[in-house]
């Protein structure tokens, strides 16, 4: 009996936790019709944005967070000749409302508060802990890796970027890099 109940609980949980991140994906979808071309939640998109790219973040007194990897072009900007080249990575959070089962987004980079972190060319972000992240990302040639200078980017890496607590308030804190492997260069 008790073996039945905890197994209808967890199902219960699963069911919600898929609900939710089905929210969140609608919502970031919705997002970026309005505010970008040639994305990644288009039919015709060559690598699709699909639930396994919605990331659940943390869920401290309802304040659940969900990371959307998505790609297209912002703000549909065009280049000079005129052809929509401008293409970036991107990751939007989505937050339910307290008060509803809606979700408003934030454009703000869940990582943005990193110095030395090119968010736009980043690849893949994976969860693989509490606050704890692997990120494969490009970033331009630089004095400490190399790599060929010619306006591309040219090196990537492999990030593990973790939520750090403050010593003096462990309820807050940032992010920040605390492994960084490069992976492949061009030369």
């Amino acid at each position: 009996m008790n073996k039945t109940i905890i197994l209808i609980m967890f199902l219960c949980v699963c069911v919600v936790v898929q609900a939710d991140e089905r929210l969140a994906y609608d919502m970031v979808k919705q997002y970026a019709n309005l505010t970008s071309c040639n994305h990644s939640f288009e039919d015709s998109a060559k690598k699709k944005t699909t639930l396994a790219d919605v990331i659940f973040v943390r869920d401290d007194n309802y304040a659940t967070e969900y990371y959307v990897f998505w790609h297209g072009n912002m703000g549909c900007t065009a280049d000079k000749d005129g052809s929509m080249k401008s293409y970036a990575n991107i990751t939007t959070v989505a937050k339910p409302k307290q008060t509803s089962h809606k979700y408003y987004v934030n454009d703000w980079h869940p990582f943005s508060e990193i110095a030395d972190f090119n968010q736009s060319y980043m690849e893949s972000i994976y969860k693989i802990g509490d606050d704890k992240y692997r990120v494969i990302s490009w970033d331009w040639a630089d004095d400490k890796y190399g790599g060929r200078r010619d306006g591309e980017v040219a090196n990537k890496f492999e990030y593990i970027i973790e939520f750090v607590p403050n010593e003096l308030n462990p309820s807050i804190g940032s992010y920040e890099i605390t492994h960084q492997k490069l992976l492949e260069q061009r030369k």
